[in-house]
Order: C-alpha cells, then sequence, then structure tokens
C-alpha cells in the first residue's frame, strides 16, 4: 500500500465465496477474563481471529474459545471480573468564600470562673472556623461545642475549630484565672463548592483506559470526551455540539472549575486535550481541584474468591440466557477451600482463607431491593462493594449457617446454575475441570490421582480417600478432614450435590415429587485430564474440559464421550487401569491410552450424579434435554390459545405424539408415554398438566467376553 502515491490502488481479499454456515454443534458459553472488550454481555463468535483482536491473549477467555473451538462451532464469551474506571469531580469548584457570620462580643472584665455562651447562625451547610482573641492572651480557658468537651485548655491567640451551623460553644475560664480585658468570639464561614462537577463512568474496561481517553473543559461546565481519537461526548450546547455515543454515563453538573487541556488556538480540539491520567495529575491554584481518575478493573489475576464472585454476577445476569453448555475456565472443582481447613493441621494450611487469597471461605449473601447481591467472605474486614464489614465469629456449624454463612464450590455453583437454566429453557449441561499435578513423573502423578475411600457395609465413608480420588463432593469423606464448622462435621460427607432450601451446598436437600433427592450433580461433567493441547492459541498444558465441552457439543445425543478420540490433546502420561477404574467410580474423566500412534480416547461419558439418580450419564441427560426441547415446541404453539378443552388437549397429545415418536423411530427411545391432562380448576385458570415417561436408548459402556479354545 503506497500512502502517497495518487491513483487506484487495489486489495485482493480471500474467502468471498465461503458462506458463512448455520452452526451445527449445541451452543456453548465460555465465562472467564480477558484483558479487554465488551464485558457482562454475552458475545457470539462470528469469526474466531474478530473475537481474539476483541478481547485479546490475556486472561484465560481467547485460550478456552480455542479449547472448545477445536469440536464446536456455535460459541459466546462472557467477560467476567471487570469494573469501569471513573472520572470523578470533572469542573468541581472547592474554592474557599469567607463570610461574615455575626460577632458576639462577651465583656467579662474582671470576673473569675467565667462562663460566657453564643450560638453561631449564618450560611447553610457552612463550615465556621471560629477564632478567639484578647488584648491579655496569658489567660487560658476550657471551652466545648454543645456538650462534647475538649480536653484540656486552649489557648486564646490562634485557637480555632470547624463548627456546624447553628452551633452553641460554651467558653468558661480556667479556675483561678482572672479576664482582664474583653474578649470576643469572631465567626467567618467557609462556604462549600456550589460546583460539583460531572462524575464520568468510562466504557471501557482495560488498564490503559487513562490514555485512550482525552478530555479537554473550559472550566464553565463544557467538556469533550474522546476515546481513542473519536468523540464519545460533548455538551457544548452553544456551539451545538452535543455528542452522546453512550460510551460513558455522565451523572452531575458544573459551571466552574479547573480549565483542562489547551484554552488557546487548539481548544475544543482533540489535538486541545490531554489524557486522563495527565488531567488527574495537575496541580491547579486558586481553589481548584483535580478531577479523581480510578483505572478500570480488566479482571485479570483474580483471586478465586474474585473468581466465584464474578461468576456467580455472571450466572445471575443468564438466568434467561438460553445455552446448552457452560465452561469455567477460571474454576476448578477441588479449589482450596475452608471446608478442608482443620486448625492445628499444618497439612491442611493451603485450605485456611485467612492465609491463602485462593481458598474459598464461608460465604455470606444478601440481596437489596433491586435483587443486586453483596458478598461477604467470614474472613475478610471488607464486603464484595468495598465496604467496611467485621469478620464473622462463628461458634458452631448451625451458628454459622444461623448467621448465613455457608460452604460454596465451584462445582455446587456450576450445577446449581446449569439445573435452573434447564428447568426454564430446556437443558444446560457444565464442564469444569480439576487441578493439575505438581509434575509429570510417576511419583507426582501416582500422588495426584490418589487413591478411593474406604466404606462401610452401610456405605459411610471409613477412611478418606486423596488425590483426584478423594474429591469428597465426588466420594465423600469422613468427618476427620472437614472443618469443625461444616455441617456434616459430626459424621460423615455423603457424596453428591442437591438442589438445597438454602440454595447452598450446605443446606437441606430438596425433594422431587417421587419424594427423591433433587440432585444437581446430574447437571455436571467434571474433567481430571491434563495434558499437552495443540490448537490456535499455541502449544501448552492444560486441562481438557474445555476440549471436552467442545466434543460433546458436536455429538448427537444418543452418542456418549466414553471411548471418542481426543484429536486436539496429547498425553502427558498414562494411568493404569486400576486408576481409571477407580477415576470411572468418582465420576471423574480422562484420557485412555489406546496404543502406539493412536489418538487417546476419554474415559466416560458421566455426570457428577449418585448412583442413585436415573441420569448418571450424560447420553440420558441429553435425549432428556431432547425430550423436553420438543415439549417446548409443541406446547408453545398453544399457549394463548382459547382454552384447555378437550380438543385442545387431544391436539396437544396428537401433536407431541408425533414428535416422540419420530424420536424413537430415530432411535433416541425405546419408549416412551404421557398423558395430557386438566382439570375443571385448572382450565379457569387455563392450566394443564403433561406426564412424560420415557425409556432412552441406554449406553453401551462395557462388553464382558470369554474366550476359550473349543475341542475337536
Amino acid at each position: 500500500m503506497y500512502n502517497n502515491l495518487p491513483g487506484v490502488q487495489v486489495k485482493t481479499v480471500d474467502g468471498g465465496l465461503i458462506a458463512r454456515r448455520t452452526p451445527r454443534t449445541k451452543s456453548t458459553i465460555i465465562i472467564g477474563t480477558a484483558a479487554k472488550g465488551q464485558a457482562d454481555t454475552p458475545y457470539q463468535v462470528v469469526d474466531r481471529a474478530q473475537a481474539a483482536l476483541d478481547f485479546d491473549f490475556d486472561g484465560n477467555l481467547i485460550r478456552a474459545m480455542e479449547e472448545v473451538a477445536a469440536f464446536c462451532d456455535n460459541l459466546y464469551l462472557y467477560r467476567i471480573g471487570t469494573q469501569p474506571g471513573t472520572f470523578k469531580g470533572l469542573g468541581k469548584d472547592t474554592a474557599v468564600t469567607p463570610a461574615a457570620i455575626g460577632t458576639p462580643v462577651f465583656d467579662g472584665e474582671g470576673i473569675d470562673d467565667l462562663t460566657k455562651s453564643g450560638t453561631f447562625t449564618g450560611l447553610a451547610n457552612a463550615t465556621y472556623t471560629v477564632k478567639i482573641s484578647v488584648a491579655d492572651d496569658t489567660d487560658s480557658f476550657q471551652w466545648k461545642k454543645g456538650s462534647e468537651a475538649f480536653s484540656g485548655d486552649v489557648a486564646i491567640t490562634g485557637a480555632a475549630q470547624l463548627l456546624g451551623d447553628g452551633v452553641s460553644v460554651t467558653f468558661g475560664a480556667t479556675t483561678g484565672h482572672t479576664l482582664d480585658d474583653a474578649w470576643t468570639i469572631a465567626a467567618t464561614a467557609e462556604v462549600n463548592s456550589t460546583c460539583p462537577g460531572f462524575d464520568l463512568t468510562l466504557g471501557e474496561r482495560t488498564s490503559d483506559a487513562g490514555s485512550r481517553y482525552k478530555v479537554w473543559s473550559n472550566g464553565a461546565g463544557v467538556f469533550y470526551l474522546w476515546l481513542d481519537g473519536n468523540l464519545v461526548y460533548a455538551n457544548d450546547v452553544s456551539a451545538g455540539v452535543v455528542v452522546d455515543t453512550n460510551d460513558t454515563a455522565v451523572t452531575g453538573s458544573s459551571t466552574g472549575g479547573l480549565p483542562i487541556g489547551d484554552q488557546g488556538g487548539t481548544a475544543k480540539t482533540l489535538d486541545g486535550a490531554i489524557t486522563l491520567s495527565a488531567a488527574a495529575a495537575l496541580n491547579p491554584a486558586g481553589g481548584h481541584t483535580t478531577p479523581d481518575y480510578t483505572p478500570p478493573v480488566t479482571g485479570i489475576g483474580l483471586t478465586a474468591r474474585e473468581t466465584y464472585i464474578a461468576l456467580q454476577k455472571a450466572y445471575d445476569l443468564l438466568e434467561n440466557f438460553s445455552v446448552s453448555q457452560v465452561h469455567v475456565p477460571g474454576a476448578i472443582l477441588n479449589n482450596p477451600n475452608v471446608a478442608f481447613y482443620v486448625a492445628n493441621d499444618a497439612a491442611t494450611a493451603v485450605h485456611n482463607p485467612a492465609t491463602n487469597g485462593d481458598a474459598l471461605d464461608w460465604l455470606h449473601t444478601t440481596s437489596d431491593v433491586l435483587g443486586l447481591k453483596t458478598f461477604h467472605w467470614a474472613s475478610e474486614s471488607v464486603d464484595s462493594n468495598g465496604a467496611g464489614a467485621t469478620p464473622a465469629t462463628l461458634a458452631s456449624p448451625s451458628n454459622r449457617i444461623a448467621q448465613g454463612y455457608h460452604e460454596v464450590s465451584f462445582g455446587y455453583q456450576l450445577a446449581r446454575f446449569c439445573a435452573k437454566q434447564s428447568e426454564v429453557l430446556g437443558g444446560c449441561l457444565g464442564f469444569i475441570g480439576c487441578s493439575s499435578p505438581l509434575a509429570f513423573n510417576l511419583t507426582s502423578i501416582r500422588d495426584w490421582i490418589g487413591f478411593l475411600p474406604l466404606y462401610n457395609s452401610d456405605g459411610s465413608v471409613r477412611t478418606s480417600g486423596r488425590g483426584l480420588l478423594g474429591i469428597s463432593y465426588m466420594v465423600g469423606c469422613t468427618n476427620a478432614v472437614l472443618n469443625s464448622l461444616c455441617h456434616d462435621a459430626a459424621s460423615y460427607r455423603q457424596p453428591g450435590f442437591f438442589q438445597t432450601t438454602s440454595g447452598e451446598y450446605d443446606g437441606g436437600a430438596q425433594l422431587d415429587r417421587n419424594q427423591n433427592r433433587i440432585d444437581v450433580g446430574a447437571y455436571l461433567h467434571v474433567v481430571g485430564e491434563t495434558a499437552l493441547i495443540v490448537n490456535g492459541y499455541g502449544t501448552y498444558m492444560a486441562n481438557i474440559a474445555g476440549v471436552v465441552a467442545g466434543l460433546h457439543s458436536a455429538l448427537d445425543p444418543k452418542s456418549a464421550l466414553t471411548n471418542k478420540p481426543l484429536t486436539s490433546a496429547v498425553q502427558l502420561y498414562k494411568a493404569s487401569l486400576g486408576q481409571l477404574d477407580s477415576l470411572t467410580f468418582a465420576k471423574i474423566n480422562m484420557l485412555r491410552f489406546k496404543g502406539p500412534g493412536q489418538t487417546p480416547v476419554l474415559l466416560h461419558g458421566l455426570t457428577s450424579a449418585t448412583v442413585l439418580s436415573d441420569y448418571i450419564s450424560l447420553l440420558r441427560q441429553d435425549i432428556k434435554f431432547l425430550v423436553t426441547s420438543k415439549l417446548f415446541t409443541v406446547g408453545d404453539r398453544f399457549i394463548g390459545e382459547s382454552s384447555v378443552d378437550g380438543l385442545q388437549l387431544q391436539a396437544m397429545q396428537t401433536a407431541l405424539d408425533a414428535e416422540l415418536m419420530a424420536l424413537q423411530k430415530a432411535g433416541y427411545l425405546q419408549r416412551y408415554s404421557f398423558t395430557v391432562s386438566t382439570t375443571e380448576a385448572d382450565q379457569r385458570i387455563g392450566h394443564a398438566s403433561i406426564d412424560i415417561s420415557f425409556m432412552p436408548a441406554d449406553e453401551l459402556v462395557q462388553l464382558n467376553a470369554t474366550v476359550g479354545i473349543k475341542r475337536r
């Protein structure tokens, strides 16, 4: 490209004949961190290269995108952990304006132990500076503001105290002193600024926002704001320049204050503006103050506790966003947790939130009238809004729960969200990873995988497990490894994630219509494997949960993850068959070596549900979601119609039967049955009920064969 050569220049762009394809895989949202890009809003990935430009490579969002995209073409990104930058006090004027208020005069010449008082009145919202003067400054006096006594004697010459409007002040001579001269009390007012200035909340949440934004202000209420050279805000009404691109939220007003930028020949232009960082560093005179610039929080480098809160805020905002899969690259199932911190046991120090900022703590959550949540970790002295908070004193499990502090985990948080999504949007699964080994030698791998607990005949845990095979949420544990404040510290921990009355992990389990515990673990798939991943992001070692999520999104609902090759991951170690057998029991997915030169395959396709659940496999969940989607499609056509009388019910039944029959013929269902019913009372309020029972096409997971030599 010639920048100065006159004439026509042609640049060829390739790929125009390639049509944009309709996504063929299940929709998957990745919730993670990035250095820039839109925040707190789902971003649909149409072009992965453009997404990388929009979000950059810092953080885990783009890396996870490339992992999932190995198999998935229906992606959304969601950036978390950010806070907007602010530029407060633009045009604020804090110049002090003295004003006489009045001079009470006390003439007490020659009187011992004099007590006199006077009330100062004047400007509302003013700050008064009281000065005492006498001809003879050898005496000292005690004085007080209202009923508040000030300690010690206050020297008369130069004495001053800030008072509020209408405050009564009493001055009394110290015992033994004589007032030789008349004395007066003079008061002046320091008038607060009538120009509070503008407060700006910036749209861009990047670390360099202070240099990307530029501002110009005339000091009389008019200002211009540019972002990357583009005008995003101006309020110059007299010049006819009024701009608001909705990038920056502006509140407040100003009629005075500090001029910012070139006030000469380049005024009101980008050349005359200065960066926010430079404006905040000005040193003005005449009582003016500089604006206060607070850089945005980008979300890079969040602690585990900060990540948990950022994820919860994301889940709350995504409640009505229809998506089939969720992957959270910044969360791991076996994150350090106060629930496993045992006092005086040095081996559990990593779980102590007081010394490890990445250890999840007991969490207290409150909501305001708008539904906005505030979080407080028990060991911290500030809450999630930065307000001061008193660290909690928790005496017992019941006392802890009574105060509203609960045990939390990334796994339960994700499972709870996916279960809630499935209730109203058809079906949603979460994919979460585990911690990686410290090294990849045989000893480290053995310790990292660990061993299963030992169980009593009644299913209670006799000896806790260790490593991946000891994750209590998956296999249970004894109370010896639990914090004394855990709700189950008096017995043993049973495996599983259940919907609870409190909405948190340690509430009482809720029951369904059949009186079975509602197992939200059925919406969670756990991946333990750390492998060498090769994709557009690069070649690196990481947990493969994102790759597994991508593969699952591309599978037919009647095809499971079990035994499926994973082409974008290279094994770094080979677990033994015994270890793989135990990991399958613990419902933690891994790669399985299939032989030299062959692509490794996934071990299983299980959910995190307990063995008592019907939905212990992803395949059953996928088929249930398929049935549910048909129900949504058919039922939605009848919502809003005139009645739910017999004809309507028959039409609904016919339509639903046709959809389910098609699934049976396609091999998704072995058989099914359903009823559509209503009562007279329900008809009056427009309600009907559908009860569906189906037998899914079960996954074949094991073939047992006997081989022998036949005699002639």
